[in-house]
This record gives C-alpha cells, sequence and structure tokens, in this order.
C-alpha cells in the first residue's frame, strides 16, 4: 500500500489572499493548541530552524529580551514591508506553512493590492502582556470577523509599535473578505470619493457590515489605492 501522502500544487496563477488566510487559519490552529504559552512556542520554533533565521535576521535581536516571543502581528509583517520581492516573499510563506506544519500549494502568487508599510516600528518586541492580548484579538478575529474586534481602538494603545493604520492593514492581511485597511493610500481613495473614515471600532465595524456582502469590495478598494 502506497502510504505516501499527495498535495496538489496549483500552477494557475492564485490571488495573494488565498494563501494568506489559509497562512492565518495555521497561526490560529496553532494558538488553539498552545493557548497563552503560543509567543514563546511560536518563537522557539521559528528560532530552531535554520531556514528562518537566514531570511529574517532580524529575529536575533529578541534573543537580548526576558519575555521574547511572536505574535500575528509579526509574522504576517516580516513578509509584506515595502520593497520585498516576489521571490522572498513566497519563500517566506513556504517557511511558515512549514513549520506549521503544512505546505504551500501554489506556486505563482500575485502579489497585487497589498499594503506593504514600513514595519520597522511593527516589528519592534513587544512584552509578554501585549503579545498575548494581541494572540487573543486575532484569534477572535478569525472565529468571529467583525464582531471579534470589540474595543480595537482602545486595546491597540497598549500594543508597542502598531497604531491603528497598522492593525487594520494587518487585519486586511489575514481576512481581506472581512476587513479593509486605514493605511494612508486607502485613507486618500476614501476621502476623494466623500467616504467616512472611521475614528472609532464602531464606525469601522459599521462600514465593514454596510459593505461585506459585496465579494471582494475590498480588495477592489486597496487594489484601486495602490494603482
Amino acid at each position: 500500500m502506497n502510504k505516501t501522502i499527495k498535495i496538489n500544487h496549483y500552477k494557475e496563477q492564485t490571488s495573494w489572499h488565498i494563501p494568506y488566510k489559509k497562512l492565518a487559519q495555521l497561526l490560529a490552529r496553532f494558538a488553539n493548541h498552545y493557548k497563552e504559552n503560543s509567543s514563546k512556542k511560536l518563537f522557539e520554533l521559528c528560532m530552531n530552524d535554520a531556514e528562518f533565521r537566514k531570511l529574517n535576521k532580524w529575529s536575533v535581536n529578541y534573543l537580548k529580551w526576558e519575555n521574547y516571543g511572536l505574535d500575528p502581528i509579526h509574522i504576517f509583517a516580516s513578509f509584506n514591508y515595502s520593497g520585498i520581492t516576489k521571490d522572498l516573499r513566497i519563500r517566506k510563506l513556504r517557511l511558515y506553512f512549514r513549520l506549521l506544519g503544512s505546505e504551500l500549494e501554489y506556486d505563482d502568487i500575485i502579489f497585487i493590492g497589498i499594503p506593504s508599510p514600513n514595519i520597522t516600528r511593527i516589528m519592534s518586541a513587544r512584552n509578554l502582556e501585549s503579545q498575548n492580548e494581541i494572540w487573543k484579538f486575532f484569534c477572535q478575529a478569525m472565529k468571529d470577523g467583525y464582531k471579534g474586534i470589540n474595543g480595537m481602538y482602545d486595546k491597540v494603545d497598549n500594543w508597542y509599535g502598531v497604531q491603528i493604520p497598522a492593525l487594520t492593514i494587518f487585519l486586511f492581511w489575514i481576512d481581506s473578505d472581512t476587513f479593509f485597511p486605514l493605511d494612508k493610500n486607502t485613507v486618500r481613495l476614501l476621502r476623494e470619493n466623500d467616504n467616512d473614515i472611521p475614528y472609532s471600532t464602531q464606525e469601522y465595524v459599521d462600514i465593514i457590515k454596510y459593505n461585506i456582502e459585496d465579494d471582494g469590495i475590498f480588495r477592489e478598494l486597496v487594489k484601486v489605492a495602490y494603482e
């Protein structure tokens, strides 16, 4: 009996949002298993991997911190910064899929319409309390969508290196069917078209609820914003 597991690789071009959401689901599964230890367990898993250290040289700086760890914002920001090449993005995606016990099924991914911010502050080492809060917030957003981001505008003030633009970009990375980013390009486009800019969690959620039935509307919005 052939016990080899085979995985189909998609040769056609695939939009970025499909593997990004699958990676988010893998991280949510990881968090469901390790609970409050997710930050340290993920850091140890990554740092024990030679390819991770090679592709993410910034990570050695985290060893200086007593409460070392990685949260989901760190992971997604590490392959979505300004100037990253398509090849490196795919290599990092393959790496994270492998570390999380899966395999990237897509050979050609189209990375168009993705906010790629300056991640210097976003990648800052955060205290363990903040990391745990981010993991909890992430899991709630993955589980309940916009219903799981209660108090977002207040919580973010406690997370070093993260502000509302970066947090909404992260939400867009993990689930672009549900969330939209408030990066400067998208905000400018919204203003140019006389749309309201949300200044509270409820205002942000209201915009989502009003538009969510329009399939892919948030990805289209960002794509236009970056043209």
